[in-house]
């Protein structure tokens, strides 16, 4: 095993407070790995308040099944007199949500891969810069791979979830079997390490809300591919619901799994490595079983920054086909060959590098990214919903997935819900706030909030309507067909 560096009970503090934050978006484990409570029991909280979301969420898929998704609910359940200024707000929430959860990954990136490096040199040391440059520089790989083909990125969509799959089951079966002890149910359920300076053990429980939180985010892709789906109305509101569901159930067994084979907390704390994780594999499973580990969790991440980055890149184009990204014109363009939107990937991926670039200034870049993210998604999630309590909650018309009476009161609960996590993800997460610990998350969410409201009200109230109406092949075709039968003989 590589040998720890020995720590001072100072130094163990600034890394705990440093690692916690810095880490949180990784995956489950980061904060786990001390503050055990806080991660189990608000896994559960936060999981059954995700899905009464998406049950809301699913529930107005199942009436309008539109690739739009929650741009086009926005506009629709807002009515004439709403739906532009809904879905103007909703489009630049989505965007700065998307673009956040990207930024999140760079530093992520580069904890996995110099950490399985410094497990083969342990003299190596490691440093904010080394690990935001590493991540960069793999995200930059990510966007080149965005500009190949179509045929590419669906061949990593689906090497993707086959390598989801895998790793959750070596992950498993392999620390379950190998962990030469496991830790009791007192401690995965009741383990809590209050190291923030709050001095309130419930608040600092509720900010570990951010992890479990930022976990969902992603949960309205079957809408984006509902318009290709048969049966669209049930079968894309069912993938949003159970995309849910069944992170919550293998989430479960991956949080309780690492929690439960967690060797010795003191080690995994007081290690040298960037990423906290692989003190505990190598506690676990030995040192080159963990350095395969860490390879695996750095190309998942990789592919789902490809994914994230195409998923972006075409939110900002269909936003600049209707007008409302600046240089809209310059944006709404396809390369004539590959079809794919290359500027928008181009601007997705140097905005998310730029989030990034705030690791080399502060450890909590990646805490503050991820609340931005989770928020702003969040909004954006909760926004239709919003709409169909408020301006349609007497003509909304329920599809075939519905929560019949319980529509109205889940949706109430899902919009407080997004409100108290709104102010909650933007407090500090560390005490005493100095440059380095300050939650930066408030000030860029309250300037994206008046930045939206304040130029709706001086410009784009003007001219901007709202998604632009398409129309489907097949829709083209009988229209074709009608003109056809209706020219003269």
């Amino acid at each position: 095993m590589a040998e720890a560096k020995v720590m001072t009970a100072d130094e163990i503090k600034l890394a705990k407070l440093g690692y916690r934050q810095e880490l949180n978006r990784t995956h489950m484990y980061s904060l786990a790995v001390y503050d055990a409570k806080g991660m189990s029991i608000g896994w559960f909280i936060i999981s059954i308040l995700t899905l009464g979301n998406a049950a809301a969420m699913a529930e107005i898929c199942s009436t309008y099944p539109t690739a739009g998704g929650l741009y086009y609910w926005s506009a629709k359940l807002g009515g004439e007199k709403y739906g532009p200024f809904a879905a103007w707000v909703n489009a630049w929430f989505n965007c700065v949500g998307q673009l956040a959860s990207i930024a999140t990954g760079p530093p992520a990136l580069g904890a996995y891969m110099w950490s399985l490096i410094m497990i083969s040199y342990p003299n190596l040391v490691s440093t904010q810069y080394i690990t935001t440059s590493i991540g960069i520089a793999t995200v930059i790989i990510a966007g080149v791979i965005n500009c190949i083909s179509e045929k590419v990125l669906g061949a990593i969509t689906m090497f993707s979830v086959g390598l989801h799959v895998f790793d959750f089951l070596i992950m498993v079966i392999w620390l379950l079997a190998a962990s030469p002890s496991k830790q009791s149910a007192s401690f995965v359920f009741g383990e809590f390490v209050d190291e923030s300076g709050w001095g309130n053990p419930a608040l600092v429980f509720q900010i570990g809300f951010l992890l479990p939180g930022i976990t969902y985010i992603g949960q309205d892709a079957s809408a984006h591919v509902s318009e290709e789906t048969q049966g669209s109305d049930k079968a894309a509101a069912q993938g949003i619901f159970q995309s849910v569901l069944w992170t919550f159930v293998f989430g479960t067994g991956y949080l309780l799994t690492l929690l439960f084979c967690i060797q010795d907390i003191d080690s995994v704390l007081s290690a040298p490595y960037p990423t906290l994780i692989a003190q505990l594999y190598i506690d676990a499973i030995g040192p080159k079983p963990a350095q395969f580990m860490l390879f695996l969790y750095w190309l998942t991440l990789l592919m789902c920054m490809v994914s994230c980055i195409a998923s972006s890149s075409r939110m900002m184009y269909a936003f600049s086909r209707d007008g409302g990204l600046p240089f809209s014109k310059f944006f709404h363009w396809v390369h004539p060959e590959t079809k794919l939107p290359l500027r928008t990937i181009a601007l997705s991926t140097t905005i998310a590098c730029i989030g990034a670039a705030l690791g080399y200034g502060s450890p909590l870049a990646l805490a503050i990214m991820s609340s931005v993210s989770t928020v702003a998604m969040l909004v954006a999630y909760t926004l239709p919903t919003f709409m169909r309590v408020t301006v349609s909650r007497t003509t909304f018309k329920q599809g075939p997935f519905n929560l019949g009476p319980f529509s109205v009161p889940n949706g109430v609960i899902t919009c407080i819900y997004t409100a108290y996590m709104f102010v909650l993800l933007c407090l500090p997460q560390v005490i005493p706030v100095t440059g380095t610990t300050m939650n930066y998350a408030l000030p860029l969410l309250m300037f994206v909030l008046i930045g939206t409201i304040v130029s709706w009200f001086v410009s784009a109230r003007k001219w901007f309507k709202g998604p632009v109406n398409q129309i489907s092949l097949e829709q083209l075709a009988e229209i074709e067909e009608l003109e056809k039968k209706a020219e003269p003989a």
